[in-house]
């Protein structure tokens, strides 16, 4: 078993934890805020992808490229964010759900 996947096993177990907790129909119910620790650990499994993402596609590269990948990663999250906003376009590959 590699480490990653020891990562993704703990993270998923603190996911499911927190809901338990953090849901008012759980019989394990203590506060809503319970949920926000969900959300963190959503955030920085997300960060995590990303991260991964950033360094094996610029890796190799000196501290200019990478910079440039910052700023065209931010440019792309704005730009979809402002085609969904104004237009209600949604981004290619995200997926919706109803509330």
């Amino acid at each position: 078993m590699t480490i990653d996947r020891l990562i993704r096993i703990f993270a998923g177990s603190f996911i499911l934890i927190s809901l338990a907790l953090g849901v008012e129909g759980s019989p394990l119910f203590i506060s809503r805020w319970a949920l926000a620790f969900t959300a963190f650990v959503g955030a920085n499994l997300l960060q995590s992808a990303l991260t991964k993402w950033f360094n094996a596609r610029f890796a190799k590269g000196g501290t200019r490229p990478r910079r440039l990948g910052i700023v065209a990663v931010a440019r792309k999250l704005l730009i979809a964010l402002w085609h969904y906003v104004e237009h209600g376009i949604v981004p290619e590959g995200a997926i919706l759900k109803e509330a």
